[in-house]
């Protein structure tokens, strides 16, 4: 709608003919026309520029427009206006509504936007010009300022399983025609910040894609944030996203989201600390004719091994079978063994007139059998022991299965998989590194792996180190509590003998990112034996979909 300036006092007469009875002729000669009004402006055009400033607020620019009547009459000023009612423009009341012929009168355009980009607009007068009853004025001019858009301003994550997790980028456009500026980061006010996540950039795993400030945002260009969503409990969820700009119009910009869950399921842990560490372990000894060397080895430096188990207090059982009969050699090693170190070393030193085709994993096998030596209903393979098979040979196996069936087996023993290892002295994989060795451990490799036991080089020149590796690798952790179900890790609650332990452990992470799916204790924070350890969480969802 056209913005009008009022111009009162001004009777609006349209037929020229009228104004020939005053044209000043007593006769009342001449035409019509000889005796009309005639508007001239000057000038018809404006141009204010393309650089007003609107950020630094520069000051209003204005131009005087000349209004002159080039004609034989009186001439009257009706209206005053701007075509459009652009609001970056304002008109002045013109100084004079009415000009005798030869007479001026002005006017003022001031302009002062209040957006950016160009204000296109006409200034018209009319009058009672016979040939022209409107005249016009073209202005423009252009303003430059930062516009922001956040988009989307709203967002609904909806219901998702407990645990999952959505990201959602919110992008932050220039839609102006200057530089955008964001002072600081963009405040985020959740309603919970365990479940509402705000990260200044565009990929949450990546610190490097975070955005430092202040933050410059040419014109047509767009930076994204992400809002990471992700409910833990039954409470609806909302957040508000602020973003402080130099937008003139629209320094503040809030964006909201909101969600919540479909619902959740919560499991619950029980453990009883042991009083020490137990541990069932087996040695598995190559007595074919190329083993004197290592044979020699394993037995000069059994006390570096047993040292270990004995600092660290473990409740252990150790046997020793060949890679050709699966019978212990000789009574079972305990704490309680006198002599220990020289009866082990009795069995190490197996002989080298075994067989020349290795079963080592064959022969584990058959030994925890129910009724073998190593099985449960002979004292071994106790419930909660850790049982550990080390072999130590320089060939491959040979046993009538692959490593993984055997393993697949050996796991069915346990009610906890990570309570079953092999370790491995044997030669290295693909190439042995010494002359006395006389093939890569290849079988072994692959069940220490499944495992995730210890491989160690059967060529090693420090037997001692490689020995004290492996008692520690084969002593039960009794800081970590293996869960039963997949947690959602910030519900994990842990109790020891029902007091709240907010710190001294962690989360191992999910199987799937190759954790272990555990809480682990700090060394210092381990609960004691005998102690009660409770740990609660919320169950994750598949997230499928």
């Amino acid at each position: 709608m056209a913005k009008r300036f009022a111009v009162p006092g001004v009777l609006c007469l349209t037929a020229c003919s009228q104004y020939s009875l005053n044209s000043g002729d007593p006769d009342g000669g001449g035409t019509d026309d000889d005796k009309c009004p005639a508007i001239e402006v000057t000038p018809t055009v404006i141009d204010f520029g393309n650089d007003f400033d609107i950020v630094a607020g520069s000051e209003p620019l204005s131009q005087v427009v000349q209004v002159k009547n080039v004609g034989a009459a009186a001439l009257h000023i009706l209206d005053l206006y701007l075509a459009q009612g652009e609001p970056s423009y304002d008109v002045s009341p013109i100084s004079s509504l009415v000009l005798n012929v030869g007479a001026t009168a002005q006017f003022t355009v001031t302009f002062d936007p209040k957006q950016p980009f160009e204000h296109p607009e006409q200034v018209l007068i009319d009058s009672d010009d016979c040939e022209t009853p409107t005249a016009a004025v073209d202005v423009n001019g252009v303003g430059l300022a930062p516009q922001i858009d956040v988009t989307p301003a709203s967002v609904d994550f909806g219901y998702l399983d407990v645990g999952c997790e959505t990201v959602q980028p919110i992008t932050i456009s220039n839609i102006g025609n200057s530089m955008l500026v964001l002072p600081s980061a963009p405040s985020f006010m959740p309603s919970d910040p365990d479940d509402l996540v705000y990260f200044p950039g565009p990929d949450p795993e990546d610190a490097a894609s975070a955005w430092t400030f202040p933050l410059e945002i040419p014109p047509g260009e767009t930076r994204d944030v992400t809002i990471t969503y992700g409910p833990l409990d039954e409470t609806d969820d909302h957040g508000v996203l602020t973003v402080v700009s130099n937008d003139p119009f629209t320094p503040e910009f809030r964006a909201e989201q909101t969600g919540g869950i479909t619902g959740t399921e919560e499991a619950e842990d029980l453990f009883e600390q042991p009083a020490k560490p137990m541990t069932d372990i087996v040695f598995i000894v190559d007595n074919s004719c190329s083993m004197t060397e290592e044979q020699a080895n394993l037995a000069n430096n059994f006390e570096y091994f047993i040292y270990k188990l004995q600092a660290s207090n473990a409740d252990y059982k150790i046997g020793v079978i060949t890679t050709d009969q699966n019978g212990f050699l000789d009574e079972v090693i305990t704490p309680d063994t006198l002599n220990a170190v020289e009866k082990f070393t009795d069995q190490a030193v197996a002989g080298t007139g075994g067989s020349g085709t290795e079963r080592a994993l064959q022969m584990l096998y058959n030994c925890v059998q129910t009724g073998g030596d190593c099985s449960k209903s002979e004292g071994f393979m106790r419930d909660d022991a850790l049982f550990a098979g080390i072999i130590v040979s320089d060939e491959p196996d040979q046993s009538a299965l692959t490593p993984d069936a055997y393993v697949d087996y050996f796991w069915t023993l346990k009610d906890d998989p990570d309570l079953m290892k092999i370790h491995a002295i044997a030669g290295a994989v693909p190439v042995p590194t010494c002359g006395t060795c006389a093939s890569g451990g290849f079988g072994y490799d692959e069940a220490v792996e499944l495992t995730e036991g210890t491989f160690l080089d059967v060529c090693a020149d420090d037997w001692g180190a490689a020995l004290s590796a492996l008692a520690e690798s084969s002593i039960q952790d009794l800081s970590l509590f293996k869960l039963s179900d997949d947690p959602v890790e910030d519900t994990i609650k842990v109790y020891v003998d029902n007091a709240q332990r907010y710190n001294g452990w962690w989360y191992t992470g999910h199987e799937e990112d190759l954790g272990n799916n555990a809480v682990k204790f700090q060394d210092e924070y381990v609960p004691e034996g005998g102690a009660e350890v409770r740990i609660e969480y919320v169950i994750r969802q598949s997230c499928d979909g």
